[in-house]
């Protein structure tokens, strides 16, 4: 749905992550709707388990968001690492404390209400794509696309 760039955030020698909708997409008003959802969503959230929002807009009538850069990798890279070096109680215990950050990011994402008082965000695409291992040793979880 987009591409995302790394980018300098202004002022300050901080990197973030900047996600632009592709712009054949950005003519269409239901991807338009979805990449503003996304962004309406993952900024109400705030948690350490969720990659947050640090800003959003348009360039040049292209939606943006922009977005922490985070240091580490994707759950889909840390999981073929942890299987070419095989089973192990350290790894085990690595899995079980990203499913606890998993959970913990889930839940803060869930636990979100509309002005009604009504749940409101089911994620819908939990993924190890779509989940981040810090080489803080923190899994946040990313993409509210589809949520």
């Amino acid at each position: 749905m987009g591409t995302v760039y790394l980018a300098e955030q202004d002022c300050e020698p901080t990197l973030v992550a900047v996600k632009r909708i592709h712009e054949h997409m950005a003519e269409i008003p239901r991807f338009r709707a979805m990449f503003a959802d996304e962004t309406r969503i993952a900024a109400r959230i705030d948690h350490p388990n969720v990659c947050g929002v640090l800003a959003f807009g348009e360039i040049e009538d292209t939606p943006y968001l922009a977005m922490p850069f985070l240091r580490g990798r994707p759950l889909s890279q840390v999981m073929k690492k942890l299987r070419e070096k095989g089973p192990s109680r350290e790894n085990a215990m690595m899995m079980a404390r990203i499913a606890v950050d998993v959970c913990a990011g889930l839940h803060a994402a869930h636990e979100l209400s509309g002005p009604d008082g009504n749940l409101e965000v089911v994620h819908r695409d939990v993924s190890p794509h779509n989940l981040f291992v810090g080489f803080d040793g923190v899994t946040r979880l990313l993409d509210f696309g589809v949520a």
